[in-house]
């Protein structure tokens, strides 16, 4: 598209904004320039204590529902097993009876 930088244009553009922000002639320049920093933290400071509100209210809620589903059905396939375990044990003492063995 007609006026788009290359990548390398567009580096040497920013790099000259940045040396021109940061010229010893200025002292306020360079505290302009620190202020800039500041509030570009500030602002991705708000903006990831947004996403970990957003996070919190609307995905966690639905991971903690999932992971008690999960324990349930872990659970009660846990005693479906245990149960088998005993039903088998039966079966074969009533087998090693029949036998006439011991175990």
């Amino acid at each position: 598209s007609a006026g788009a930088l290359s990548n390398d244009e567009a580096v040497e553009a920013a790099l000259a904004s940045v040396e021109a922000a940061v010229s010893p002639a200025s002292s306020r320049s360079r505290l302009t320039l620190v202020e800039t920093v500041v509030e570009a933290h500030f602002a991705a400071s708000d903006r990831h204590r947004e996403f970990a509100v957003g996070i919190r209210s609307r995905v966690l809620p639905d991971l903690e529902s999932l992971r008690d589903g999960l324990r349930q059905v872990s659970d009660a396939d846990g005693a479906l097993g245990a149960c088998i375990l005993r039903e088998l044990r039966a079966a074969e003492d009533k087998v090693n009876e029949a036998w006439g063995e011991s175990p």
